[in-house]
């Protein structure tokens, strides 16, 4: 009669331990190990075995137009992970496959299938949302901005019927070519605020996979300069000319960077409401590493370590019930993870708070 030694009791506990855990993953997520993973760039299709040896499953997927480029951008990855959807799936029905031994041509020797909770294309929906949600309380203010080259147009129409009331003159000619000079410059600053809010409003974060962080800065700062021009904000840049591209959509880090002014502009209100004087926000973006590193400064109210660290989850704002959804920074959160960066918030040494970026160079 053999007596197994603590040890062996001990492996026995782990192993069943490991196994519940696998069980129970297999469970709450659809967790499926699979091997003899291929893709093929022509068809679309990705084939794999799941099961036993003895009992093996051969799968076929046809994987929608989204996926394929992840697909071919990880071709030669050892260790990799992609997001798809299958053709004429529902719109949010995704998987996260991940992919490990390469063995070249688009093989892997195993990997695993989970299917999502909050799919990418969830995330781009509520991303899209927000933006709407930052439109519609900036509408006012858009609307008296399209205003004042409308007004200057009609005070340039009236000039201009004045002077076709008088009779004809030398000047007449010059003076009414400097007024339809006048309105066509005035055309087009109504257009480009048209164009702007029409571009952050789209529906499609995704059209591109990177993006310049100074345009971005500069267009999140073009579309709340009216906002900063009513609450009296100095905002300083310490910006280059240009930086490298990064691997995330330009309209995302645009939103990710409108929300980070904006709240450093509600924090220097709340300062303001408290007593203090407050009115200076920093933009500033920089090569760091392998990315760039942008943020922006405030001397605003700034914030407690509780707060910081609660700043990112979903539906908590210190904001009053009817300012802020507290979605802001979490969709912030997600857009950054989805580029493999990092988001910070930390109070600044003498007031206010840093909310800053790193994001890594896109892919050539």
């Amino acid at each position: 009669m053999s007596v197994k030694s603590e040890n062996d009791v001990g492996a026995v506990a782990e192993r069943n331990y490991l196994r519940s855990v696998v069980e129970g993953l297999q469970d709450s997520v659809s967790l499926r190990l699979i091997r003899d993973i291929s893709f093929d760039p022509t068809t679309h299709l990705l084939s794999f075995v799941e099961g036993s040896v003895d009992h093996p499953a051969v799968h076929a997927l046809l994987i929608d137009a989204a996926g394929q480029p992840d697909f071919q951008r990880v071709a030669n990855s050892d260790a990799a992970s992609v997001e798809f959807r299958l053709v004429g799936a529902e719109m949010l029905d995704a998987f996260l496959i991940t992919l490990g031994k390469n063995i070249g041509n688009y093989g892997w020797e195993q990997g695993t299938i989970v299917a999502l909770r909050q799919p990418r294309r969830l995330r781009e929906l509520i991303a899209s949302q927000a933006r709407l949600v930052d439109l519609g309380s900036l509408a006012a203010m858009i609307s008296h901005e399209v205003k004042q080259p409308l007004f200057t147009i009609a005070m340039i129409a009236e000039s201009i019927q004045i002077i076709l009331r008088k009779p004809a003159g030398p000047t007449q000619g010059p003076n009414i070519e400097q007024c339809a000079r006048r309105i066509v410059a005035q055309v087009d600053r109504a257009r480009e605020i048209i164009r702007r809010t029409l571009k952050y409003g789209r529906s499609d974060a995704t059209i591109t996979d990177c993006g310049e962080p100074v345009t971005a800065l500069m267009m999140a700062f073009s579309l709340l300069l009216p906002l900063l021009d009513e609450r009296d904000m100095e905002v300083v840049m310490d910006l280059p000319d240009s930086l490298p591209e990064v691997g995330i959509a330009q309209i995302a880090l645009e939103q990710l960077l409108v929300n980070a002014i904006r709240n450093g502009s509600d924090a220097i209100l709340s300062a303001r409401a408290a007593g203090r004087v407050a009115g200076r926000l920093e933009l500033y973006a920089f090569v760091d590493g392998n990315g760039v590193r942008c943020g922006v400064r405030d001397d605003g109210l700034g914030l407690e370590k509780a707060a910081a660290a609660l700043a990112f989850d979903a539906f908590f704002t210190t904001k009053p019930v009817d300012e802020g959804s507290g979605l802001g920074l979490f969709i912030c959160r997600q857009i950054v993870s989805d580029a493999a960066g990092t988001i910070t918030l930390v109070a600044n040494p003498i007031a206010g708070a840093t909310l800053e970026v790193w994001l890594p160079f896109a892919a050539n």
